[in-house]
């Protein structure tokens, strides 16, 4: 579940995900959920981007955690740096063995 791609510093491009991946058994897109029950909540504070959502499409620059910034469905960004875009689900380092599915992110350079 993951995806890297060079971006160049001050460029700004447009991403958009589209499809279906399951965390356990709770299926959503790039915007991912929130906690659906208590159970979970002990868990949030261990996930790789800890206030952003289950399962949200996440990128940071060179795997850089200062520079994750949320994707979701769709995002125009203006990166801060040259380096590899790696994309991700948002979840708790010990639990991608129970994920399934796949998005397809385009990224399209718009200046």
């Amino acid at each position: 579940m993951t995806l890297a791609s060079r971006l160049v510093a001050g460029q700004e491009y447009r991403l958009t995900a589209v499809g279906q991946w399951i965390d356990w058994y709770i299926p959503c897109d790039a915007e991912g959920f929130p906690s659906p029950n208590p159970l979970f909540w002990p868990f949030e504070c261990l996930r790789r981007a800890p206030r952003e959502q289950w399962f949200a499409l996440i990128g940071a620059i060179d795997r850089n955690r200062e520079t994750q910034f949320r994707i979701g469905r769709q995002r125009t960004v203006i990166v801060p740096a040259t380096g590899m875009l790696t994309c991700f689900a948002n979840d708790v380092g010990f639990a991608y063995w129970n994920n399934v599915g796949s998005l397809e992110l385009t990224i399209t350079r718009t200046h």
